[in-house]
């Protein structure tokens, strides 16, 4: 099989992209390179260590990542390649030591990049080019991580927002918006009662929803649903319409949600949205 490398960045898709994909082609030319995206917003590590976790799962275990959003650039923060055996068991990530990987550090094997290649001349603000994306190609041409330097067991990691649990209620917050404007949360599935379960409220803005669907069919379309999305946690959204514009929230990270059985509820019957 050829050699898999994936790019996470916030670059977008102009000359520096452009750049990282030379140097990887360079060393390593047999190279597949897939782009998971390259759209991310501008220094959000969180929301790059979200993405990953949807993500990787879905490649092969020897799948490489380069993942480059390193608002830190030139200053003190390391450099990190690891192998992962947890989400995306037996995969290699490359990037700056900034949290970008937390979903992904459990039980992982976690190195500093101290050694290894890369290029003869390192600019102090663009790693991406010059160290990180000679490490992946290197871990590419099946050199061993081992090479690229020292075991570490104190990388970076974020303190992600989890849901809290209840007998009555989950409460969590919202973490993105996709391109649909269907805004997903950190309130996973387990987090839930039993599927069918009625009485429940979902509150986040001003909406206040009555269950959670199975699908967006189950109701009209123009109206607000609850369901569980691709990625196993509670998403709003609107069908064939926008969530994120219906409740006028342009930067959506950290909106309370709530999850509320009927038995807990101070404000009697709510309507659906």
């Amino acid at each position: 099989m050829r050699p898999l490398i994936t790019l996470t960045t916030d670059f977008g898709d102009g000359r520096y992209l452009a750049q990282v994909k030379g140097v990887l082609l360079s060393m390593c030319p047999e190279a597949v390179l897939v782009d998971i995206t390259n759209d991310l917003r501008p220094h959000d590590i969180a929301g790059a260590a979200y993405l990953l976790r949807d993500v990787v799962p879905s490649f092969p275990p020897s799948a490489i990542h380069l993942v480059v959003v390193d608002p830190g650039v030139g200053t003190q923060r390391r450099g990190l390649a690891l192998r992962s055996s947890h989400i995306g068991a037996g995969q290699y990530f490359v990037g700056p030591d900034n949290g970008i990987f937390t979903e992904l550090l459990d039980g992982a094997s976690v190195h500093e990049l101290v050694s290894g290649p890369r290029r003869p001349t390192v600019s102090a603000v663009f790693h991406g080019r010059d160290v990180f994306a000679p490490a992946a190609a290197h871990l590419a041409n099946e050199l061993g991580i081992e090479g690229l330097g020292p075991i570490i067991h104190d990388p970076v990691r974020l303190a992600l927002p989890r849901a809290q649990v209840t007998d009555d209620e989950v409460r969590g917050e919202a973490l993105h918006i996709d391109r649909f404007g269907n805004i997903a949360t950190n309130i996973e599935v387990a987090h839930l009662p039993p599927a069918g379960e009625e009485g429940l409220r979902i509150e986040i803005g001003w909406a206040r929803l009555e269950r959670v669907a199975r699908h967006y069919s189950e109701v009209p379309v123009g109206e607000m649903v609850a369901l569980i999305g691709s990625s196993g946690r509670l998403e709003i959204a609107v069908r064939e319409g926008s969530a994120a514009e219906r409740l006028q929230l342009a930067d959506v990270r950290g909106t309370p949600v709530r999850v509320v059985r009927a038995r807990a509820s101070m404000y009697g019957a709510v309507g659906t949205v």
